[in-house]
C-alpha cells in the first residue's frame, strides 16, 4: 500500500473522529444526534402501534363467537 492510498483511507477517518469528539466535548453534536434518534424512535413507535392496531382490527373483523345455542355473532368493537 502506498502512502497516498493510506492517507486517502486515514484522513476521512481522522476528520470523522475529530468532529465526533468535538461534539462530545462541546455537547452540541452529541445532543443533536441523540435528539434526532429519539424523534425517529418515537415516529417509528407510532407507526408500529398504528399498524399493529390495524392488523388486530382486520383479524377481529373475521372472528365470530358462537353462543350456547349455536348462534354465530360477529365480534363488535367496544364502545
Amino acid at each position: 500500500m502506498t502512502f497516498s492510498k493510506f492517507l486517502k483511507i486515514l484522513l476521512p477517518l481522522v476528520i470523522f473522529i475529530s468532529i465526533f469528539f468535538a461534539g462530545i466535548c462541546f455537547g452540541t453534536e452529541r445532543f443533536s444526534i441523540s435528539q434526532i434518534f429519539h424523534e425517529e424512535q418515537a415516529t417509528l413507535r407510532q407507526e408500529y402501534i398504528q399498524k399493529f392496531r390495524q392488523g388486530m382490527e382486520n383479524t377481529l373483523s373475521n372472528v365470530y363467537i358462537m353462543d350456547e345455542n349455536g348462534n354465530k355473532r360477529k365480534v363488535e368493537k367496544k364502545k
